[in-house]
């Protein structure tokens, strides 16, 4: 897969990648407004913006999309555990749907897999300070989702460039989107047409 040397060529100016960008500039600022201590530890978003981190993401993206090879899927659900603690960790259950419409309600199950989407090792520190600023614990961990959310949706975006993506089966606009179990459904990436 080729990776452009600009990793938001393809999704800068998306309107979702916006959406979930500024929530984590508005997390980033709530997290360190008036806590010097964890300035110099935690960073704005695009300081975690690594080259090796969205190939790892493409190439599970990849993997994953060999389950969905065969169906005419329109929603693609990212149900990771980690979301409601350790938003980087291996396993995350990719549900495909035959139907789903903006406002993620998805119906017709098509399958349901087990994929890998392993960030913990790029963002150890960060993790690690959930445990040393208690009172910031949800503002941090819904900081981190959105960095791996921005993940995914990059990766998606990448991919979606590839002949391997515009040779699936899929309904339009494609939606993908993801959420821990009892939380509202956050849209990680939307494709109007299969060019777009």
């Amino acid at each position: 897969m080729n990776i452009p040397e600009d990793l938001l060529a393809y999704c800068e100016y998306d309107p979702t990648f916006i959406q979930l960008r500024d929530k984590a500039e508005t997390l980033y600022t709530q997290v360190t407004n008036g806590n010097f201590l964890i300035e110099g530890h935690v960073f704005p978003w695009r300081t975690y913006l690594m080259r090796e981190v969205v190939e790892l993401v493409v190439n599970d993206i990849q993997e994953s999309a060999k389950h969905w090879r065969g169906h005419a899927v329109q929603g693609l659900q990212l149900v990771y555990p980690g979301f409601a603690s350790n938003p980087f960790g291996t396993d995350a259950v990719v549900s495909g749907f035959a139907r789903c419409d903006d406002t993620l309600q998805a119906t017709g199950g098509l399958f349901s897999h087990t994929g890998r989407l392993d960030l913990q090792n790029y963002f150890a520190e960060i993790d690690s300070l959930v445990t040393h600023f208690p009172k910031l614990r949800s503002v941090m961990q819904d900081y981190m989702c959105h960095l791996a959310l921005m993940y995914v949706h990059i990766g998606m975006s990448i991919y979606a460039q590839s002949d391997d993506f515009k040779s699936l089966s899929l309904v339009y606009p494609l939606y993908v989107f993801g959420n821990a179990h009892g939380s509202e459904p956050v849209l990680i990436f939307k494709r109007t047409t299969r060019d777009a």
